[in-house]
């Protein structure tokens, strides 16, 4: 089982962001536009943790932006289709524990209200 790093995915998806912002030349580029892009960069060639996590970001990135709204709801459709599946477990535990990888995610998660204060601190214990 490949581990993956919370951080370095997070970071690729800032990256991703920054990178089409300067990039587009249109000057009016909607938001919700820009993060299409961002998610088409993780479309494929990615395991399910790293698209979960991709997923947590836009998510975020979305957060009370109007223009995103709809693209919200999609993603967090999907996010939580994750969170209830009986192997969401096993998804976490492919997140590093060290250098608060895990701890960051499962926060991250419990900060968007996908997940409640009690399932962050049992995953945190596995």
């Amino acid at each position: 089982m490949k581990k993956v790093s919370f951080t370095e995915i997070r970071h690729s998806v800032f990256d991703s962001f920054y990178s089409h912002l300067i990039s587009k030349p249109e000057a009016s580029l909607p938001y919700d536009k820009l993060l299409d892009y961002v998610m088409y960069d993780f479309e494929c060639g990615f395991s399910r943790v790293e698209v979960f996590i991709v997923d947590l970001i836009i998510y975020i990135l979305c957060s009370d932006f109007e223009v995103a709204q709809e693209l919200s709801k999609i993603v967090k459709k999907r996010l939580l289709a994750q969170i209830e599946s009986k192997d969401f477990e096993h998804l976490i535990q492919q997140v590093l524990k060290g250098d608060d990888d895990r701890t960051d995610l499962l926060s991250a998660l419990h900060m968007t209200g996908l997940i409640s204060p009690e399932r962050m601190f049992s995953l945190l214990d596995n």
